[in-house]
């Protein structure tokens, strides 16, 4: 169902990275930073087309996205004894930047998911990808507001056809905390993850709701 594309380019990745490893007090205290830059080029995808035509899609280069970031892991043994005990203290923090560069010739955007979140009212919801801003912003059609409150007919939403930025499903951050325990060949760990930012589509909340 898909039309093919003879002129269709292989898809490109440039990349690099720059990093700090430092180490000190006999390994009990460590950083290893780095940076990284990435661009990919000519990514193929798959846009909707006339069924008309005997097909439903058909497949282009869709331009490049660049993604920068960081990454932090320190590395922390407050404790280690003589009689075998000691506590590590891990953490990881990591920070991406994405940002859409070009759209492939004859696009000024293009649409790579979606989703019908209130079915009755037909409330769409689409990840876009537009020139000069992030991957990963998600648009709605949201629901007609009138002096800044929801309008409801017969008890229902009245959805809006106007697309609306609802946000970027992409988190501004993460982060995990490792603690490790060990006494003579026993091993105890324990491991906390943080999501910061990102937001989501709740199939479950529109259904309740």
């Amino acid at each position: 169902s898909t039309l093919p594309n003879s002129d269709l380019k292989p898809e490109r990745q440039k990349s690099f990275e720059v990093g700090l490893d430092l180490r000190m007090f006999d390994n009990r205290f460590s950083v290893d930073l780095s940076y990284y830059n990435t661009i990919n080029e000519n990514q193929i995808i798959g846009l909707p087309i006339s069924r008309a035509s005997g097909y439903g899609d058909r497949f282009i280069n869709a331009g490049k996205i660049r993604n920068s970031g960081i990454e932090l892991v320190l590395n922390l043994t407050p404790v280690r004894t003589t009689t075998g005990f000691s506590w590590d203290i891990g953490l990881n923090f990591y920070k991406n930047y994405s940002k859409v560069i070009e759209i492939s010739e004859g696009l000024e955007e293009y649409i790579y998911a979606s989703t019908t979140v209130y079915d009755n009212q037909g409330a769409q919801v689409f990840a876009i990808a537009k020139k000069d801003e992030p991957l990963g912003n998600i648009y709605g059609t949201g629901f007609e507001m009138v002096d800044g409150k929801v309008l409801y007919e017969d008890g229902l939403p009245v959805p809006s056809n106007e697309l609306r930025l609802l946000g970027n499903y992409n988190p501004d951050f993460t982060m995990g905390i490792g603690n490790t325990f060990r006494f003579k060949g026993v091993y105890l760990s324990i491991l906390f993850d943080y999501r910061q930012g990102g937001v989501v589509v709740s199939r479950m909340f529109s259904i309740a709701s």
